[in-house]
């Protein structure tokens, strides 16, 4: 199965915990960034192959930063001709490709932040392919305590308060089959939990 790993791009990526071998998801050389994407075999726990998204590979962490899908304006390591508002049109294309050529996209949303993630989300269910939405367990809704459960308004009403002040994603969370999402402990853990669903 081609997957997508959709979720925010990070350092220390939690893309790693799905990986075999020592494998680094994404990681290209400038030279090689501007080609068409190369495919992982079985390079996704050792039985998927990975399709994107793709970074430039950065031992020294300048091209990371808020909102830099690992391609910062600020690196040293990129030509001005390969940064700002073309360069980052050539991103979005290159990601939505992946997505088009992915049998599924597993996407782990740790933040209330990863607007870039919520976007792919929603190209992915508008061309029907199948999303595995995991949320980190932080997020998952705990039941209100209510003064008068007899009262049929408040049946069943559940919060969706969470250490970053409330659950932002619920659209992105409502899109996707409660079959194919989970909160989980870690992005491993829901990968885990969801493939086992998928295989079932």
């Amino acid at each position: 199965m081609k997957i997508y790993l959709a979720g925010k791009i990070e350092k220390h990526c939690w893309r790693s915990s799905l990986a075999v071998d020592g494998h680094r998801f994404g990681g290209l050389d400038i030279d090689e960034y501007e080609e068409e994407w190369p495919v992982g075999k079985n390079s996704v726990v050792g039985e998927h192959d990975y399709v994107g998204p793709y970074f430039v590979s950065d031992d020294h962490s300048c091209g990371h930063g808020p909102s830099s899908h690992g391609a910062s304006e600020d690196s040293p390591c990129l030509e001005y001709e390969k940064s700002g508002e073309a360069h980052r049109r050539g991103i979005v294309a290159k990601c939505l490709g992946a997505i088009r050529r992915a049998d599924a996209i597993f996407a782990w949303i740790d933040s209330n932040d990863a607007h870039g993630t919520v976007f792919e989300i929603g190209y992915a269910v508008a061309i029907g392919k199948r999303v595995l939405l995991a949320f980190h367990e932080r997020f998952e809704p705990k039941p209100i305590q209510l003064p008068d459960e007899s009262d049929e308004r408040n049946f069943d009403r559940r919060g969706l308060n969470s250490i970053d002040g409330g659950f932002d994603q619920w659209f992105a969370f409502t899109a996707v089959p409660e079959r194919d999402r989970c909160f989980a402990s870690s992005a491993r853990a829901g990968f885990d939990r969801l493939m086992n669903h998928t295989s079932k």
